[in-house]
């Protein structure tokens, strides 16, 4: 079963511009690319807490991985998998995300 922490790593591959894209919402041609297309829902959207491992087979595979990952992360998509990980493991990427972005009230680090 796979794991339910967001590693390291997966923060450090996610890039900021792809979280400030999917924030701007005009970053979704990557959804032209997916490898999930066609494929059983149920897949994505298991029942219960189900592990979704073929769904997560395909997330590995996908080339559009981490901009369906940065467009669920963002749009805070409650449900299924997306870019390979699911509800609660998106949730505490955002949190990790959150520590590593810098803030507004930092700005570029001169004195007011």
């Amino acid at each position: 079963m796979p794991s339910r922490r967001t590693t390291p790593e997966t923060v450090a591959s996610l890039p900021l511009h792809l979280l400030a894209e999917a924030r701007s919402g005009t970053a979704r041609r990557w959804a032209a690319d997916v490898l999930c297309v066609g494929a059983d829902p149920e897949l994505f959207f298991p029942p219960g807490d189900g592990p979704a491992i073929e769904a997560r087979r395909i997330c590995a595979m996908c080339p559009v991985r981490d901009p369906c990952l940065a467009y669920a992360v963002t749009a805070e998509e409650p449900f299924g998998i997306w870019g390979g990980l699911d509800p609660r493991q998106r949730q505490n990427l955002r949190q990790q995300l959150q520590r590593r972005e810098p803030s507004p009230a930092q700005g570029t680090g001169s004195a007011a």
